[in-house]
């Protein structure tokens, strides 16, 4: 221990003696560890601890149901209910998010909670901060027990976290429940990337949600998770839950026939945000450990350059009988030193960084959040990360300035090209050319996403995002019935109609592209009959009058819904064209029906496609349904104006505020704002990845000028001789500059292949571009070789300048 201190000590002393380069090997590893620690934090919190407050995250896992042609389902309450009785080596638990109309004290306000199985805290191992938590007896008969459990954040914020709530009586969606107690901290539910502002017994789930659907074994609707029981790993837990599964296909071949269960991590499951960001994630994960190698190539060739110039002093202590591994001991401590101070510039960055994810959430108004923040954790990631790049790039150094020559370096006064100047030279020759390809590489991926970004934008979705203003109203919170939210559709859409500005006016069950996604049901199509094994499932929504016209959707063909298609007139639909074609080739779609459940539907009209949960999609068969035959209280309002749309919000909100004074209107902006979810990825890829190729870009420049300069200095006496033999400045240029584009082109070269290889796991990340897209593998290259060129002009020009008497002296 005490000769540690005695290393550190004289690291330092050693260290401030040369302040420029030091300073520079932190800032440049600093920058490293911090992007490295910042994404840790991310990683951590939306993939490794997507439940804060949870305990033993690790025996945590997501339940999926996939059908037999590989698509997802939702879970229905029956198949939880019998999957939770029967399994013995995991506890489940279920849960679905839902919005809540909360009133006190005759005020209300739109809030964000859920409704969960009544082993919901105990499975997860949540504790109460104030009063108690829900239990299974709170979940036993529907409607039985109003109570509510309040989130920490939402006590805080709604309630002024005062010490009396328990008891204290709230209505929610109409319904009054009693608060029994509050969350503790830092727990906000498992919506996987949204806040839960309160809790409430899935058994008061007609209550909150209308019509129930507790008894209904073929509306899925919930997600489930499982915690593993001691001693139980994951395969003999899906071995267990798959039988049981397959049991419940043989007693319910209709709706349960041909499942599949897995039980995976949460950043696998098919909903949350968790598995929207974990392929972006995890290329970032990767691109920051590439900017950190670049910055341990650079102060690894800063230490070099450090290193020549005590090749005497080492050679000094050698001959004087020091121990070859003590030296390279001491400086290794250096090195470990400057990593540390390092790593607490890093932490510093992640703890200034570490909400940015943030600014690339799509725009809603969903409380959206990722429990981001530096903990101790994440010091000790940056430590460990610290430590370890310490000795990445201070071993070379240490070690070869632990060889030298000793006679020779004895005798040697400045170096004029010595065999250790040589091979530090090809060492920093080596470590500049692993930057540029490196360098390359985070280039041309960030290209790609910026690619991809602008394809997105450029890519038309079938309908006209331009003028729409989209905006959402739910009646069943203020205690609308089927009957009258009718009749306030109809003078909704009537009174905005009329207002300056506007075109159209429709309403619809959700926006397409939007955070919504794509909602599906089983469909029995007349006439067709199914393959082996297939599942006739098709995307819907449920829209009213004018829809088509209000989205600027081209009809193919018949008509669109009119005010005539009412709950008493016949039940009728409009198909998409790749619905058309599938189901009723050769033949004429409009005329032909359809079953829903127990309802048959004609076809009247057949509409061109558009995208609905992705733009890069494929064509995707697709059903509206006339939203006045299949009523639903959450709607959203469709407004085309003459105007830029959010210019039209306040009179749209007015008009909502005259018909209803206690209706929110909420989800309220443009429809081109709606659609950022389709992209946010390669958006983010972008923004992030070109942030990083940025650094990478500067780091490679300096450390390319800072091998070329140090080339040129020591071969300032050569040039000399050069000079006064008659060699014209500019031939000297043209042999530094030549250097400097040597190590550029094979770092390219290396890079290109590189390049290529990564580029191919990306594909998915990459819609409307090829992964080995020409322009940038093209474009890329050729601005980098731009920048190399300039780093490498500056010290040719200062060699083609040397005074030939100066350097003929030069030593």
């Amino acid at each position: 221990m005490h000769t540690l201190v005695q290393d550190l000590r004289h690291a330092w002393r050693s260290l401030i003696h040369t302040p420029t380069l030091t300073l520079a090997a932190v800032l440049s590893l600093g920058l490293g560890i911090g992007a490295n620690t910042t994404v840790f934090t991310w990683v951590q919190s939306v993939l490794l601890r997507p439940i804060p407050g949870a305990q033993d995250p690790s025996t945590l896992y997501a339940t999926t149901l996939e059908t037999r042609e590989g698509s997802d389902r939702s879970w229905s309450y029956p198949n939880y209910r019998d999957l939770r009785d029967r399994a013995s080596l995991v506890d489940l638990f279920a849960q679905r998010d839902v919005p809540m109309s909360v009133s006190v004290d005759g005020r209300a306000e739109r809030a964000y909670g859920a409704l969960v199985t009544g082993n919901y805290f105990q499975v997860i191992g949540v504790q109460p901060l104030v009063g108690r938590l829900l239990s299974p007896q709170d979940d036993h008969t529907p409607g039985a027990h109003p109570v509510i459990v309040l989130s920490h954040a939402y006590w805080q914020r709604r309630f002024g976290g005062t010490p009396d709530i328990v008891g204290r009586q709230v209505t929610i969606n109409n319904t009054p429940m009693t608060v029994i107690g509050v969350a503790a901290a830092p727990f906000v539910g498992t919506s996987l990337g949204l806040s839960a502002a309160a809790w409430v017994p899935m058994a008061m789930q007609p209550q909150l949600m209308g019509s129930t659907r507790l008894d209904n074994r073929g509306n899925g609707w919930m997600q489930t998770f499982a915690r593993l029981k001691p001693g139980v790993a994951r395969e003999q837990a899906q071995a267990e839950l798959a039988a049981i599964i397959a049991q419940l296909g043989q007693a319910h071949p209709d709706v349960v026939g041909g499942f599949q269960i897995d039980v995976v991590r949460a950043w696998e499951a098919n909903f949350g945000a968790s598995s929207q960001l974990a392929p972006i994630l995890a290329v970032l994960a990767v691109v920051v450990a590439l900017v950190l190698l670049i910055a341990c190539a650079n102060a690894a060739s800063l230490l070099l350059s450090r290193a020549v110039g005590r090749r005497r002093e080492v050679a000094i202590r050698l001959s004087l009988g020091a121990n070859r591994s003590r030296l390279v001991r001491q400086l290794l401590s250096e090195a470990m030193l400057v990593s540390l101070v390092a790593g607490s510039v890093g932490v510093l960055l992640a703890y200034w960084t570490s909400d940015v994810l943030m600014a690339f959430a799509p725009p809603t108004d969903m409380p959206i959040s990722f429990g981001l923040g530096v903990d101790a954790t994440t010091v000790g990631y940056a430590a460990v990360v610290s430590l370890v790049t310490g000795v990445l790039f201070g071993l070379a150094p240490a070690w070869q300035v632990s060889r030298p020559d000793t006679a020779h370096a004895l005798k040697e006064e400045a170096g004029r090209g010595s065999s250790g100047g040589r091979t530090s030279h090809r060492l920093r020759s080596t470590l500049v050319v692993a930057q540029i390809a490196v360098c390359l590489v985070l280039l041309i991926g960030a290209g790609l996403f910026m690619r991809s970004l602008q394809a997105a934008y450029d890519l038309q979705p079938g309908f006209d995002p331009d003028g729409l203003l989209v905006a959402s109203v739910d009646l069943f919170p203020n205690g609308y019935t089927p009957a009258t939210g009718r009749q306030f559709h109809h003078r909704l859409t009537e009174a905005i109609a009329a207002l300056p500005g506007v075109q159209s006016v429709a309403l619809g069950r959700q926006v397409p592209l939007g955070l919504a996604g794509n909602s599906s049901m089983g469909v029995t199509v007349e006439g067709y009959v199914p393959r082996e094994n297939e599942e006739v499932n098709i995307g819907y929504n449920a829209v009213g009058p004018r829809y088509f016209e209000t989205m600027k959707i081209p009809m193919a063909r018949g008509r669109e819904f009119a005010t005539q298609d009412t709950e008493q007139s016949p039940r009728v639909v409009i198909v998409n064209e790749t619905m058309a074609a599938r189901y009723w080739p050769g033949r004429e779609a409009i005329g032909g029906r359809l079953r829903l459940g127990t309802e048959m539907y004609q076809v009247i009209g057949v509409a061109k496609n558009i995208n609905y949960a992705r733009l890069a999609e494929g064509p995707q068969t697709h059903i509206y349904l006339a939203l006045e035959q299949n009523y639903i209280s959450n709607v959203v309002l469709h407004v085309r104006t003459d105007a830029e749309p959010v210019s039209a919000l306040a009179t749209v909100r007015d008009t909502v505020r005259r018909l209803d004074t206690n209706l929110p209107l909420f989800d309220a902006r443009s429809a081109n704002e709606h659609m950022v979810a389709a992209f946010f990825a390669q958006k983010m890829g972008a923004n992030l990845l070109g942030a990083m190729a940025v650094l990478a870009v500067i780091l490679s420049a300096v450390g390319l000028y800072g091998v070329i300069a140090y080339a040129v200095s020591q071969r300032t006496h050569e040039m000399g001789i050069r000079l006064a033999l008659g060699a014209a400045p500019a031939d000297l240029l043209m042999m530094v500059l030549r250097q400097g584009l040597l190590l550029t082109g094979v770092g390219l070269a290396i890079g290109l292949v590189l390049a290529f290889v990564a580029t191919g796991f990306m594909r998915s990340l990459l819609p409307g571009i090829a992964p080995r897209d020409p322009i940038t593998f093209i474009g890329v290259p050729l601005l980098l070789t731009a920048i190399a060129t300039v780093a490498a002009l500056i010290p040719a020009r200062r060699a083609s300048s040397v005074d030939p008497l100066v350097a003929l002296r030069y030593e």
